[in-house]
């Protein structure tokens, strides 16, 4: 089969996978916010960071391992889910022993309960790990947009059930067990027809073989996640637990704007650049277009829904959760840093550099640390801004990184992206002020959303943009062969 046609499709479902997926999600999220008080979002997000530092440490980075491996074998696959799996349970345990000791620090003793019930979410997410990643080795997304389509409405039908019993947290907590359990079971299913076989058994050797590669991967995911955990717990220590449901929300909606494109970017090019490890010419030439495409997609949409987030609040989330405007507008500013971590870091992990991207990642951790104590006593408004500021630095670390070692320059690379963020900084000015015409908020939302993309597309018009018109041409194209 041809490698292009073989990508192109690939791209296509995973993002039309992600973009259902986040669609779905989305509702989802705003019935919950529009159902529950801030007090509950902000006590599972508690919750959430608790088990994201241990899902992270269960999965130890082994999904990456599966897809980078040039030669995988049953026994490679084996050893790494039976390990991961027995890791996750040693996690639960740990979680059934100390959570009350855990949840009285961070100041939290009645979610002690809740926390050893979500534990279960550990081994769920930890065979999940394997099974993505041999899914995303095999290009099988379009199995995974068919998981998608059926595993979320089901979550989302346990959640609300529970909701309309008066459950709040409870409900929230059950979301996010039935969600994994059910990705489990059919993720399972599929991996029957696989050509990769899981064994109840380990070899030390294939175990020995993967842990550098994975363990370099792992301690990326965990400064990240700890990093973000502790945010959590500083807000949740510090301030209120609507403070933190605030920032929660701002981030989750924010995160949602860029995360199809991201997700759907890091996971097909990371086995299409592995494939492509060999031939620099190719490599260098996927990092700069895919960078290019990107950012001409992302940039525009980041700033356009800070430009229209107090409508967009008051349309979707009502009044109540007005607060998080400003958090929204400070996140997509920070959020632009995603053209290029999305990219370039799946290029170093293809290429088995996952070195590289640990140091990025250690150096940027400390970055945020730093931003954490320098403005924790302040306000949750002020370590949102802490937090934007500490993820733009992994710009100049992964552009730095790229041209020492893939030999990309800095023009290139950047180039791009500099064009669409003034771009889109003109288009943001030009509906920002809409906000407050005294018409409809559902019509002024649709307006907004309009005349930006007008507005937008002229601009690429007017300055002749060539990834604009490749991608014009391409739509036309496949146009007139249908």
């Amino acid at each position: 089969m041809n490698d292009k046609k073989t990508i192109f499709s690939s791209f296509v479902w995973k993002f039309s996978e992600r973009l259902l997926s986040q669609g779905v999600g989305l509702i989802i999220q705003i019935l919950i916010a529009r159902m529950v008080k801030p007090e509950a979002v902000g006590e599972m997000a508690i919750l959430l960071s608790v088990i994201n530092i241990f899902s992270v440490i269960a999965q130890s980075g082994f999904s990456s391992y599966i897809i980078q491996k040039k030669d995988l074998s049953d026994e490679s696959v084996s050893s790494v889910a039976i390990f991961s799996i027995l890791v996750a349970s040693a996690c639960i345990l740990l979680l059934f022993g100390g959570g009350n000791f855990l949840m009285g620090l961070l100041g939290y003793p009645n979610l002690t309960r809740y926390l050893k019930v979500a534990s279960i979410m550990l081994l769920f997410n930890a065979i999940n790990g394997i099974c993505m990643g041999l899914l995303s080795r095999e290009m099988q997304f379009k199995e995974m947009f068919i998981r998608t389509l059926i595993v979320l409405p089901l979550s989302a039908i346990v959640c609300f059930l529970l909701m309309y019993c008066g459950l709040e947290l409870e409900a929230l907590i059950a979301y996010n067990i039935v969600n994994p359990l059910f990705t489990t079971l059919f993720l399972l299913n599929l991996l029957r027809k696989s050509e990769y076989k899981i064994r109840m058994k380990i070899k030390w050797k294939e175990l020995k073989a993967a842990l550098p590669y994975s363990l370099r991967v792992l301690m990326q995911d965990m400064g990240n996640v700890v990093c973000n955990s502790l945010r959590s717990f500083i807000m949740g220590g510090l301030y209120s637990s609507d403070d933190l449901a605030y920032y929660d929300r701002a981030f989750t909606y924010t995160s949602y704007v860029e995360e199809s494109v991201t997700y759907t970017a890091s996971s097909v090019l990371l086995p299409a650049m592995a494939k492509e490890q060999d031939n620099r010419a190719r490599f260098q030439n996927y990092i700069v277009k895919s960078t290019a495409l990107y950012s001409i997609v992302i940039i525009p949409a980041l700033l356009g829904f800070a430009a229209v987030s107090p409508t967009f609040t008051r349309v979707i989330l009502t009044e109540k959760w007005l607060p998080c405007v400003p958090y929204m507008c400070i996140f997509a500013v920070g959020f632009l840093h995603y053209p290029i971590l999305t990219i370039q870091r799946p290029a170093f992990l293809a290429c088995g550099r996952s070195d590289v991207t640990l140091k990025i990642t250690a150096i940027q951790n400390i970055t945020s640390l730093v931003a954490i104590l320098l403005t924790l006593k302040f306000s949750p408004l002020v370590i949102a801004l802490g937090t934007s500021i500490s993820l733009l630095a992994y710009i100049p670390l992964y552009v730095h990184a790229t041209k020492k070692y893939i030999e990309i320059s800095v023009v290139d690379q950047l180039g791009a992206m500099a064009k669409y963020i003034l771009l889109a900084i003109i288009m943001a000015a030009l509906i920002f002020p809409m906000n407050q015409l005294a018409i409809n908020d559902i019509l002024k939302l649709f307006v907004q959303v309009i005349i930006g993309i007008i507005a937008y597309v002229i601009m690429l018009v007017i300055t002749k943009d060539k990834v604009f018109y490749e991608m014009l041409k391409k739509v036309i194209t496949r146009r007139k062969k249908k």
